[in-house]
């Protein structure tokens, strides 16, 4: 369990860790991109870990490029987004089980349109509802909050939002699509639902790496939690 990474005391105590799951708690510019990435090469040099069972989890697109680019000789190590984890589960693909059919994603001009055929809002000069209403959906999924007390939450914003929430995702599911939070929240509807599901993605995901852990809100850890499993 010795590596040759030429690191810091604390840093090689992250890297060689071997007691289970650790939380490193380190500030800004401390170097914690290097630990990850140094975490994952010890993984598969030293312990000999296959590079499908290893999922660096970035915290956005940005980080994913930085960790490929520190990880050229690293070949078949998973670096993914929690959204493109999410996505690959709920469209099988490999090494996920696989699925029937493949979900769309929109962006948030289709959000927006989409919202507008579900609700009707008062005109109102220099003003935008469509944003509360994007907020309040975003709350409900990544936030696990019931679509009630988010109504409730936004004190008279989102009227009916608790009848239109589940309408919104009826209407994405007919149109074989998802935004961004609803590839998150039907990832853990899936994950809970489905055994093979959950199997496959246990199995593909056997060490989790994830950068920026205090950032995740509850539905990504809950994410992170179901894959980690058992």
């Amino acid at each position: 369990n010795s590596t040759t990474a030429e690191l810091a005391a604390d840093q090689l105590a992250a890297v060689t860790h071997h007691e289970g799951a650790a939380r490193i708690i380190a500030p800004a510019g401390s170097g914690k991109t290097r630990v990850l990435t140094e975490r994952a090469r010890h993984l598969l040099r030293q312990w000999g870990l296959p590079p499908s069972a290893v999922c660096l989890v970035a915290f956005n697109k940005r980080a994913q490029e930085e960790m490929a680019e520190r990880t050229p000789d690293l070949r078949g190590l998973q670096i993914r987004t929690l959204n493109a984890l999410a996505l690959a589960i709920i469209n099988g693909s490999k090494p996920f089980a696989s699925r029937p059919a493949r979900l769309a994603t929109i962006d948030e001009m289709d959000v927006r349109k989409l919202i507008g055929s579900l609700v009707s809002f008062p005109r109102k000069r220099n003003a935008d509802p469509v944003a509360t209403w994007i907020e309040a959906l975003s709350m409900a999924r990544l936030g696990l909050r019931s679509p009630a007390d988010v109504e409730a939450i936004y004190n008279g914003d989102v009227d009916g939002f608790a009848e239109v929430f589940p309408k919104y995702r009826a209407a994405l599911a007919r149109a074989g699509q998802v935004d961004y939070d609803e590839q998150i929240h039907l990832a853990i509807e899936l994950l809970l639902a489905n055994p093979g599901v959950r199997e496959a993605a246990q199995r593909a995901c056997r060490v989790l790496l994830v950068d920026e852990f205090q950032d995740l809100t509850p539905a990504h850890l809950l994410l992170v939690r179901l894959l980690a499993g058992p």
